[in-house]
Order: C-alpha cells, then structure tokens, then sequence
C-alpha cells in the first residue's frame, strides 16, 4: 500500500507507522502508513490515491486535540500536516493573516505581536496547537467568553477533499466574504469533511490595557450572587472562569489562596481602553463586597496572563495513569433564571454526584457561557456518567451532558454521551454528499454512519 504514495511524497515522508507511535491509541483505530505532505496539492493527491484504494485518512495537525469526537472506525493513514506550515500572507494594516494549516498558534501569535497585533485564541496546548487542528477540533480557551470560538476569527479556507480536489470557502478579506461561509461547518468536525490546508484569518489591535482580578468566594450561595453581579455590570470580561480552591492550589496559580473558608476562586480579565478596565475592576470589587467575598485581589497584565495560561493548561496534567489527556465531562446550562444565577447549586449538584460515586475531580467554569467541566483524574465509572447525566432530567430543556474529551476506550464505552456541535445536522449531510465511501475518518463525527 505504501509505494504509491511513496512516488507522490518520496521516502522521507511516507513511512510506517511505529507500535509506540501515539497516533493509534488517541485516535482508537490502528493506522498502518504515516504520510507528511508538504503542499495543498500534495494533500490533495494523496486523497485522490486513497480514494482510488478505498483506505481511509485521518488528518493530524499539533495531535493535541485527538481526544474528542466519536472513535473512528477506521484510519488506515495517518496524514500529518505539520510540513504543511507558515505564514503566507500578513497584511498588518487591513489585519489580516494567511497561514497553511500545520502553523503553529504561537507561530502566528508572535508574528501578529510583533506589528501590535492579537489572534484572541487560547485553546489548551497551544505552544503545539495548529491552526488548522484548532479550526478542525473546535476547540477554545477562556479568551471565548469575548471572542467567540476559532471559526469567529476565520475569513476563508483552502481544503482538500476525499476525492482529491482543492476548494475555497470565503476569502482573504473582510470584504471579500459573502454568502454563507462553508467553511463554519469545518468548525468541530474533526477531519471528517475536508483536510484544512490553508486559513484565512482576521486579526484584532493589542488592548490598551490588560488586567485581571481574583475573586475567592465561600459557598454556591455567594457564587451565585457574586455571578448575577458580575453579568449586571456595564463592562464585560475577555476571559471569565470559576475553579474550586483546591484545583487552584493544583494548578499552582501565581496568587494567594489562602484563606481557610474559600471554597470557589473566580478570575476575571479585562483587555480595553485603560479606563474603560478601570471602571471593570471597581465594579467587581463593589460586587464582591456585596456578595461578600472572602478575598479579592487584583492582578496585573503579566500575573493574569499567567494565570489565565496555567488554569488553560492546568487539566491536561491531570491525567490518567498511562495516557495522555485526563477525562473531561460537561454541563451545559442555561446561567440564569429570573435575573439569578443557577450556575453555584449545579456546581455543589454535580461535585456531590461525582463523589458519590467514588469519583473525586477537578472543576472548571464558563460562567458566561454556562459550562462547567469536569475533570477526572482517575478513570470515571458508568455510574459516574449517569449521575451527572441525570442532573439534566431536571430540566432537559435547560441542561446538556456530555463528554468533551478522553482517551479512545472512554469515549467509545460511552459514544451516547458525545456531544454534537451546532451545525452537526449540516456535517452529516455534507459528509454523505461529498465524501459516501468514508475516505475521511469514516465515524469521527458523532452520528456519521458511513460505512
């Protein structure tokens, strides 16, 4: 099967894949060939060749996000993109920046950096994330509580498709994108519709001013109350997060969380005009007093980016044994009913279900956006799922349980609690329409039935 890919890519980069290779025990499929393309057109002909051959692909950029979506039910090659990388255009006045698909984010952040410019995006393994694997996971840090998910910076996309042709969705520019962007339903689908070769994407100024403040907090009763201020202030934070006091002192946190009492620590940031984050962070310490708060502190650009990075980076340490990701499950809800926080009692609900269970973990909250993650660094239980899950029988109108991300086992014992992404309807048509034989990691998307 290797040679004729060898005539496409040479030698050098059509190999064998190793036993130890990591590829095949996050990915839940055994891939036997390793290909590394180097252009668009070299993508798109290695599809065009396993089409023909009936073998299956699956895309790998930074491989840091290979823990989420359904198990693939097969993936004979593994097509690393990481050859597949640089900055192909900047234009720094019209804030815009092109770059292949295996450009590292911290590649792209420090050119953009360099002309006073930000792509607000911090997903988890950043230092190695792709932008392409980034776009393709659907995968955010706490900067998505302001600047929405990875598809919300995107202007347009080269992709590679199952039966070897190039296309493009939107454009360079802003002005250059009409019509509905295709390229949204990238967004999430794990590899599954089209291999991400290029990315367009559109940039933002460096704030004036960058602070965050730490709030700790006693009980969910005063969380909640400290939450609903914090939604009724006129200034909105960047980034927005609640952990329990334990988790932070895990994740070694550069501040004080030394108070006895304190059970929930929130951290907020501010980026914006210098009086504008003035106003922000006098009105958390007037909501704090009023929710009465154990602690509150304030933290400059250089201590809250830190913190923020290492409460990013933080539940990836918490592995399980052998494996490299930990098992993270979530709780979406509804934040607010009647101008009042329901975030803090679904909190205690869902800590209280996992240790019933024997089952301790960590905690992480999108209060804007009404996520909280569950991270388990030991091996959870079927009762454990079906606890959390029945926290959603409440009121399933509200409330969505599902599984983000864990190793391959975990995810195929419990493929009923998957999540879908919000254009999963559309995927799947998309998936039948363009790809019917499955070339494309055949299963990775939740529901994808292709044989």
């Amino acid at each position: 099967m290797i040679e004729p890919f060898r005539k496409l890519l040479g030698k050098q980069d059509a190999f064998d894949v190793r036993p130890e290779d990591p590829a095949g025990g996050v990915l839940g499929a055994r891939p036997k060939l390793a290909l590394r393309p180097r252009s668009a057109q070299e993508v798109a002909a290695v599809l065009q060749v396993a089409a023909e051959r009936g073998v299956t692909v699956a895309p790998w950029g930074g491989g840091q996000h290979q823990d989420r979506g359904a198990v693939p039910a097969s993936a004979d090659i593994v097509l690393l993109t990481g050859q597949l990388a640089g900055i192909t255009r900047f234009d720094a006045a019209d804030q815009t920046l092109s770059a292949k698909a295996g450009t590292r984010l911290a590649d792209i952040a420090q050119a953009a950096r360099a002309e006073r410019l930000w792509l607000p995006l911090d997903p988890p393994g950043l230092e190695r994330a792709t932008i392409g694997g980034v776009l393709a996971a659907g995968v955010s840090g706490p900067l998505r509580t302001g600047f929405g998910q990875p598809i919300d910076h995107v202007l347009g996309t080269l992709t590679a498709h199952s039966d070897g042709r190039l296309a493009t969705s939107g454009g360079r520019l802003v002005k250059n994108v009409t019509g509905y962007d295709l390229h949204r339903l990238l967004h999430g689908s794990c590899g599954a519709l089209a291999v991400i070769c290029e990315v367009h994407l559109r940039l933002r100024p460096l704030p004036q001013c960058d602070a965050s403040i730490a709030v700790t907090l006693g009980d969910a009763e005063t969380l909640d109350r400290f939450l609903a201020l914090v939604r009724e202030a006129r200034e909105a934070p960047v980034a927005y997060v609640v952990v329990d006091v334990e988790s932070a002192r895990s994740a070694q946190l550069p501040l004080d969380l030394g108070h006895k009492d304190g059970a929930y620590l929130v951290l907020l940031r501010y980026c914006d005009a210098e009086k504008a984050v003035e106003r922000a962070l006098s009105s958390i310490r007037t909501a704090a007093a009023a929710a009465q708060a154990l602690l509150v502190q304030a933290l400059d650009a250089d201590v809250g980016v830190k913190t923020f990075e290492r409460i990013r980076e933080w539940p990836s340490r918490c592995a399980l044994d052998g494996a490299s990701k930990p098992v993270v499950a979530k709780l979406a809800a509804l934040p607010m009913r009647a101008g009042k926080s329901t975030l803090g009692g679904l909190v205690e609900a869902g800590l209280a279900a996992c240790a019933g269970t024997g089952a301790p973990c960590a905690l992480l909250v999108e209060p804007a956006l009404g996520l909280i993650r569950f991270v388990f660094a030991g091996e959870p239980t079927r009762p454990t799922f079906d606890a959390l899950s029945a926290l959603t029988r409440r009121e399933p109108e509200r409330m969505r349980f599902t599984i983000e991300s864990g190793p391959a086992a975990i995810r195929a014992m419990f493929a009923r609690h998957l999540g879908r992404t919000a254009s999963f309807t559309l995927q799947r048509r998309l998936k039948r329409a363009t790809d019917p034989a499955g070339i494309l990691v055949p299963g990775r998307v939740e529901g994808d039935d292709v044989a």
